[in-house]
């Protein structure tokens, strides 16, 4: 029997691994898939404990992410089949049947909306500028029913030290500031103003359907900064050249946020640490 020596071991680990993430690579992200195709609203409706609601989205407010929880014979009835493409619009009214989904904030900036459904029955909810194109275009579904539909979390990497080298070798700089946002009194704030009827259940994931929301809102707002996530705060690494002051940021992300959170975004607490 022949037996790998320590260095052939490591160059075949090595090499496994490099297989792993070119495969990785290759697969879209739901936020990669986000940027690829320049949806400006996109939600993945999963099934859970008997009702649609929404598991991951990007350009939701929250109001409108709790909103998401649907039956099934409402979907059965809207979209009847699987893997076929629907198109609802404002211009022929189609829409209307959607409008219970979305907030008044949101409401009046969609015109159109794709619903695609899997063989598994994950729904797609997309709205883009080029939203005809994309009825048209079969990757645009294809590389949908090839996402990992998990729920909230997609590709995240589980090594930080990892996703610092990525960083590194893309970056000239060497020095950060580390900004901290801590979500979790906000999000507090408003699921106890605004969770209404929802089971405990339905409340714990909304929590992080939110939570994600805001991280996608980021990354699409820093698309040049390292970010990292754990449960209710955010990391975000900006170089210490930049100078950003803190007060500054804080102003802005708040007024970012009030988008997603309305008034529970004055209980983001930002703090900076240099790194």
């Amino acid at each position: 029997m022949d037996f790998l020596q320590a260095s052939e071991k490591s160059n075949s680990v090595g090499l496994l691994r490099k297989i792993i993430l070119m495969d990785e690579k290759n697969r879209l992200d739901f936020f990669d898939y986000v940027n690829k195709y320049k949806l400006s609203q996109c939600a993945i409706l999963k099934l859970r404990n008997g009702y649609f609601q929404i598991s991951s989205c990007f350009g939701f407010d929250s109001q409108s992410i709790l909103k998401s929880v649907s039956t099934e014979d409402f979907w059965k009835g809207l979209i009847p089949k699987n893997n076929t493409p629907y198109l609802f619009s404002r211009s022929d009214n189609s829409i209307q049947p959607l409008y219970q989904f979305f907030s008044d904030t949101i409401i009046d900036s969609i015109s159109s909306i794709i619903l695609y459904k899997t063989k598994n029955d994950v729904i797609l909810l997309a709205s883009s500028e080029s939203i005809e194109t994309l009825m048209k275009d079969k990757a645009f579904f294809k590389n949908f029913n090839e996402l990992d539909t998990y729920d909230v979390k997609y590709a995240f990497s589980s090594n930080p030290a990892d996703l610092f080298e990525v960083s590194s070798a893309k970056n000239k700089y060497t020095s950060f500031c580390i900004f901290t946002i801590e979500l979790s009194d906000s999000i507090n704030d408003f699921m106890l103003n605004n969770k209404q009827n929802l089971t405990e259940a339905q409340e714990a994931h909304f929590r992080q359907v939110i939570f994600y929301n805001v991280y996608y809102t980021l990354k699409k707002c820093f698309p040049d900064h390292r970010l990292e996530e754990a449960e209710t705060t955010i990391k975000l690494f900006v170089p210490a050249e930049y100078n950003l002051p803190e007060k500054m940021l804080t102003k802005h992300l708040k007024l970012l946020l009030k988008e997603i959170l309305g008034e529970s975004s004055l209980q983001i607490k930002i703090t900076q640490a240099d790194n």
